[in-house]
């Protein structure tokens, strides 16, 4: 058994409408303790829209963001991402249980379970496309162990003295790789498995991948602006994200 985390908030719930219809669709939830979504500026009816899901439940994280605060990497999203890291800790002490940590912003395609190694930490790789930062943060999963246990709370730190003003998760996951000695417990996972970029790129692997991310390609002063480039367009996936907002 394990656990699956995401963390969202309001400004994001069309993302998370997809995620979690899908999760429950195409995933063995058998497999699947509890579903935590940390709530990091959730209306009241979004979180009863979540917590009807079987196995569900919402995660208080005191915080409260919005993607007005700045767009993307603005305020409201430096703050949300940053708490992913903590919310991640906070359910390895809690359950004892391993967890998976996934980005909102993306769409389940088939069991996760799959994908799971024998290793306390997977990290998505992705040094064929940016060699600087070769782990990207939109999927991570951390066995409850020690090691586990160290390797979050060491990201935890980084993340939080870091001195970068824009994105800080992928830099500070890669950060904390590199400071582990024992990289035989770390096993990365190809990106394109668990973050595949659209219909253009799953169609040129030879395995299919289990997690579309509808990654932005590049900044957005609004929300409209934001959902319009990422969630309705370019990635080749319209059907599936139909039908799981139009259930």
């Amino acid at each position: 058994m394990y656990n699956i985390l995401f963390t969202l908030n309001s400004s994001y719930y069309n993302y998370g409408k997809v995620f979690i219809r899908s999760l429950f669709d195409n995933n063995d939830m058998s497999k699947v303790s509890k579903v935590f979504v940390a709530d990091t500026g959730l209306i009241e009816e979004h979180r009863l829209f979540f917590e009807s899901f079987d196995k569900t439940i919402i995660l208080p994280t005191g915080l409260s963001t919005d993607f007005n605060e700045g767009g993307t990497w603005g305020k409201g999203w430096q703050t949300s991402v940053v708490s992913k890291t903590k919310s991640l800790k906070y359910v390895l002490e809690k359950t004892g249980e391993d967890v998976m940590m996934i980005d909102a912003d993306c769409l389940v395609l088939k069991d996760l379970s799959n994908l799971i190694s024998d290793n306390s930490i997977q990290v998505c790789e992705r040094s064929f496309e940016n060699s600087q930062v070769p782990f990207l943060g939109s999927y991570i999963y951390v066995k409850s162990n020690s090691f586990g246990l160290d390797f979050v709370s060491k990201w935890v730190e980084n993340i939080e003295n870091s001195p970068l003003n824009r994105a800080k998760e992928s830099p500070m996951l890669t950060k904390t790789v590199r400071e582990f000695n024992d990289k035989s417990q770390i096993d990365p996972i190809d990106r394109a498995m668990v973050s595949c970029y659209g219909m253009t790129e799953y169609n040129q692997l030879q395995q299919s991948p289990s997690i579309i991310h509808f990654k932005g390609s590049s900044l957005s002063g609004s929300l409209k602006e934001d959902q319009k480039k990422r969630i309705f367009g370019g990635h080749g996936f319209d059907k599936e994200v139909k039908k799981y907002l139009d259930v």
